[in-house]
């Protein structure tokens, strides 16, 4: 799982679930608001069957949520603009939103509660670039590999992953392998210094999992193409 990946499903996707914005959260009040440059959009789609090109079963498929409610395709930030929160049908009423479908439960005998489908970011198209035109942006810099685990606190924005591999990027080429580090970063300003994404999807069979939330665990898929940010902390 590369950074692009790990970032939208474990920090922008957790932070955009309505249960935890009914009391705070770092997206609450912020419906309408610019929060990334043009060409970002964030994306919860429990549509996507299969992945152009793999054979393999996106992890987040379905077609009804566990309300009954059909899943869509949700835009949650659309041209940089948080347009709407992740719902189940009570956080749908609190916000006078449309129910989007991400009402889940572990088992018939757990609550349901509100959790990711097929997370992902996306370039507006026209503005997708290719993984060669990611490091020609960046320049200087370092690309990285293999997320892993990690904490995230949706209601102060914070996160804080694991990276598996790390390469120096120098003159928009990738140079040496470096020793795993960690990531940390705050939600709300990694979404506005992201200056590139590339639109090539991932493999879904290396990029799924099962998410963890309140107790519970929910099979989640990811699988984006690659994320230039401006400025990260990086260490470890």
């Amino acid at each position: 799982m590369n950074f692009s990946s790990c970032f939208a499903w474990r920090a922008a996707g957790h932070s955009s679930e309505g249960d935890f914005l009914r009391t705070a959260g770092v997206f609450k009040g912020k419906l309408g608001k610019r929060l990334s440059q043009p060409f970002v959009n964030l994306i919860d789609d429990g549509t996507l069957e299969y992945v152009p090109g793999y054979p393999t079963r996106t992890f987040g498929f379905m077609r009804y949520d566990d309300e009954g409610t059909p899943v869509q395709r949700t835009e949650i930030i659309k041209n940089g603009v948080l347009r709407t929160y992740l719902t189940d049908r009570a956080t749908a009423a609190h916000f006078n939103l449309a129910p989007t479908g991400n009402c889940r439960a572990e088992f018939y005998s757990s609550y349901p509660i509100v959790r990711m489908r097929n997370t992902f970011l996306k370039a507006t198209s026209g503005s997708a670039l290719s993984e060669e035109e990611i490091l020609s942006l960046v320049k200087e810099g370092l690309l990285l590999k293999y997320g892993g685990g990690g904490q995230v606190d949706p209601i102060r924005g914070t996160f804080n992953f694991g990276v598996g591999e790390v390469y120096e990027i120098h003159n928009g080429e990738i140079g040496e392998l470096r020793k795993a580090t960690t990531i940390s970063g705050n939600t709300l300003d990694t979404l506005s210094k992201i200056i590139g994404l590339s639109n090539k999807m991932a493999d879904p069979s290396a990029n799924v999992g099962f998410c963890g939330k309140d107790g519970q665990r929910a099979p989640t898929g990811t699988g984006a193409g690659w994320m230039a940010v401006k400025l990260m902390t990086i260490g470890g």
